[in-house]
């Protein structure tokens, strides 16, 4: 039997074929399209990820730089009140220092006093009646002068405590001027 190639049939199945490949390489572009969206969405949510850790370093980096900037501003604050407590002492050792040598100088002169009673009662004693007059008047005026005496020391004693209740008062207040702005800058931050 003679061999009959059908020139149709060729192109028909060569068409086929193409069709068949053309198929194929449509739903290879297809996958890759798929594969190439899957690949822009992990993309775009790396890029995601990546800007919230950059913002997170960010906002970490201005945390630590506050805190930074509250420690410097407390530790100054600290330091000023440091030297002002010290000074404080110092006034307090010298107010202290006077206040002694003040009750030392009025013990003097009550002991002198005393003395003085002691002579005046002794010359009452021994029947001095022409001194007696003279000895009164001395003992009225030491004793307005031991009263004047001890009124100056109950002034000097208020007038120390005032100045002490002052410098522990401005003490305070200059704590809590200092500390205050650092704390409502804080609270407004969190």
């Amino acid at each position: 039997m003679p061999l009959f190639i059908n020139r149709d049939q060729i192109f028909a199945h060569q068409v086929h074929l193409l069709e068949h490949k053309l198929r194929s390489k449509e739903e290879r572009i297809l996958e890759l399209e798929t594969e190439n969206a899957l690949l822009h969405l992990r993309l775009a949510e790396c890029l995601g990820r990546l800007r919230w850790v950059h913002e997170g370093q960010r906002e970490t980096q201005r945390q630590s730089q506050l805190q930074r900037t509250v420690q410097k501003s407390v530790h100054l604050a600290l330091g000023k009140l440091l030297s002002q407590v010290q000074v404080l002492k110092q006034d307090l050792r010298e107010v202290f220092g006077v206040y002694r040598s003040f009750a030392q100088e009025l013990e003097a002169q009550s002991g002198e006093l005393l003395d003085r009673m002691a002579v005046i009662t002794s010359m009452v004693q021994g029947q001095h009646g022409h001194h007696m007059q003279k000895m009164q008047v001395q003992a009225s005026a030491l004793e307005r002068s031991l009263e004047e005496e001890k009124e100056r020391c109950r002034t000097e004693r208020q007038r120390r405590r005032l100045l002490h209740n002052a410098l522990v008062v401005s003490a305070a207040s200059a704590l809590t001027f200092h500390l205050w702005p650092l704390d409502s800058g804080c609270h407004g931050d969190v």
